[in-house]
């Protein structure tokens, strides 16, 4: 992009609050172009200006956490679900048929894979109140 006088004026002046691709846009540049020009010309963004992005983009940050935790524990309680009500079916299954049958060995080892899935979905590592560890029976240079 070639910098005409008065974009660089307009650019002095609106560069230290405004957002970088807001200007791009503006301007009809690649971000990285901006920067280039910005940083020729000596020019920065304001205290304030780093300081509401900032507060902005930590809030998004915290915000998409969430939600991406919430997501996750969804996807997880369907999965678990999906994995209880197959150990239901193969369980039955197994209580229907005798260990003659040619897909008996089949379903018993499939029956472990799923507990296992099972318990590694519900696999809660124990905590002090849990393990049955008393407070002062811990050395003190472990605590």
């Amino acid at each position: 992009m070639k910098w005409t006088e008065s974009n660089i004026k307009l650019l002095i002046k609106k560069y230290p609050n405004t957002d970088n691709q807001e200007l791009a846009d503006f301007f009809g540049c690649a971000v990285t172009s901006l920067y280039v020009k910005a940083s020729k010309l000596g020019i920065k963004k304001s205290p304030d200006f780093i300081s509401k992005t900032l507060r902005k983009n930590g809030l998004n940050q915290r915000k998409n956490k969430i939600e991406s935790k919430k997501r996750t524990e969804s996807a997880s309680a369907d999965r678990l679900k999906a994995l209880e009500l197959r150990e239901d079916e193969i369980l039955k299954w197994l209580s229907e048929n005798q260990p003659s049958h040619p897909d008996y060995d089949n379903k018993i080892r499939e029956l472990n894979i799923v507990q296992t899935k099972i318990y590694i979905a519900t696999y809660e590592p124990p905590t002090r109140e849990t393990s049955g560890i008393k407070e002062h029976s811990i050395p003190k240079h472990l605590k």
